[in-house]
Formats: structure tokens, C-alpha cells, sequence
């Protein structure tokens, strides 16, 4: 299999093991207000797993199209989300900021990528990739529900803010 950075744009540094990150991602993992939320050593132990990276400003975090062979969390800056419509135009349908979880559907369901992801400042982020995600499952389940539990969190909140959008567009 290749190496995790072999899958990742030729933009993103490399910044080293999460667990140098573990207190940041542990903060995120906290404020998604879950029941059961990774303690500080579920944290760590989940950074075992996990790479931090570092993007420029316009780097392309993730491609619309493409089958999700990684996801990351966003530690510091901002990003657009972005699909195409059907002329092939970018459309905006939202920011995020720290604290953002990118790519999961596509890592679980092995479908095509919804949207794009474009960095508006620089970066840092932290990855994990599909086979590391399916190490987790398998060696650690009850750690697995948990980030599964981080990841459904992420991508619901993600489809309600979509759905305001869509509805002020509408009576707009």
C-alpha cells in the first residue's frame, strides 16, 4: 500500500506524528458534545493513527469526484466548501474553520467525493486514512464508535447548515 503522504496533494508538509498535536485534536474531539467523547488517552491513542499536515492558502484539500482515500480534521485556518453544478462551475456552500471533519462519507461508503475543499489561508491539518480508519474498527472497536460517533456529528451538522442554506435561498 502506499504511504499516507503518497495519497495526499503535493502541497501538503508533512508536520509529524498527531500525537505532537494531541491536546488540539483533543479539544476538537471535545467541543462536538458528544456523550461518549474520546478521554485525553483515547485521544492519544486515536493520534497513533493519525498525521498532521500543513497546507498553503488555495491548496486543494480534497477533490470533488475523486473516491476518498483520507480524511482530516482542520486544527487551525479556514477552507471553502465548493460542488460543481452542472455547467462544471464551482459553487460555494459553505466555510469551515477548526474543528471542520472533511471526507468521512466518502472514506466510509467508498463513494466519489460530494464536494471540493479549497484552503482561504494556510492550514493545519490532521489525516487519517482509510486503511488506518479500518485498523481502528478492527483493533479497537469500542474507540472506532467513537470517532464513527465524531464523523456522523460532523457530517449531520454539515447537512443542516446545507439545508438552511438551501431554504433562505429559496424564500429569498
Amino acid at each position: 500500500m502506499d504511504s499516507l503522504s503518497d495519497m495526499l496533494p503535493a502541497d501538503f508538509e508533512c508536520l509529524g506524528s498527531a500525537t505532537e498535536f494531541a491536546d488540539d485534536i483533543h479539544e476538537i474531539f471535545s467541543n462536538f458534545g458528544l456523550v461518549e467523547s474520546p478521554d485525553t488517552s483515547e485521544t492519544l491513542l486515536l493520534c497513533n493513527f493519525m498525521v498532521c499536515y500543513s497546507a498553503p492558502r488555495g491548496a486543494k484539500l480534497v477533490q470533488q469526484g475523486e473516491v476518498g482515500n483520507y480524511m482530516f480534521f482542520l486544527l487551525t485556518g479556514h477552507a471553502e466548501l465548493f460542488i460543481e453544478n452542472d455547467r462544471g462551475q464551482p459553487m460555494s456552500i459553505g466555510a469551515i474553520g477548526s474543528g471542520a471533519a472533511v471526507g468521512g462519507m466518502s472514506m466510509i461508503d467508498h463513494k466519489p467525493r460530494a464536494v471540493s475543499c479549497v484552503a482561504t489561508e494556510p492550514v493545519d491539518l490532521v489525516v487519517l486514512s482509510s486503511q488506518a480508519f479500518k485498523d481502528i474498527m478492527l483493533t479497537l472497536p469500542w474507540l472506532g464508535n467513537k470517532l464513527l460517533m465524531i464523523l456522523l456529528h460532523s457530517v449531520s451538522a454539515r447537512l443542516h447548515a446545507l439545508q438552511k442554506q438551501l431554504a433562505s435561498q429559496q424564500s429569498g
